[in-house]
């Protein structure tokens, strides 16, 4: 939950910006020439690609947490790297702890990526049961 009020504030400046950008690409699309019209659909795209990060991170986060709260929050078991090659690449909840394991090492990179995996695993569990 702590991190709600700076995710608010980034998602709020990133709307802003979108906002900012796609009336600038909207007036270069109808000024006279092809050029404007090249250009503001250019422009457009940024605003767009924007949206798309900023909505992916914030599932990402979501789902995080989601899972997190699905365990209690108590992970605490420092071998969750050891069980992801002991035999279940498979479960979600394995690599949620070798992302937790990950982070409190402050190996920051493969936290993210074994989060990413663990919230890929638990989402397609979710959607197949």
């Amino acid at each position: 939950m702590k991190g709600r009020g700076g995710t608010t504030f980034i998602v709020v400046v990133a709307l802003v910006y979108v906002g900012l950008v796609a009336a600038r690409a909207v007036s270069l699309e109808r000024t006279s020439g092809t050029l404007g019209l090249v250009v503001g659909v250019s422009v457009m795209l940024l605003p767009v690609i924007a949206a798309y990060l900023v909505w992916r991170e914030i599932q990402y986060g979501n789902g995080a947490q989601e899972m997190g709260a699905m365990l209690d929050a108590g992970v605490t078991d420092p071998t969750g790297i050891e069980s992801v090659s002991d035999g279940s690449p498979d479960d979600w909840v394995t690599w949620f702890r070798a992302a937790v394991t990950h982070e409190r090492n402050g190996d920051r990179r493969r936290a993210r990526a074994a989060m990413r995996r663990a919230w890929r695993l638990y989402r397609d569990r979710s959607v197949s049961a």
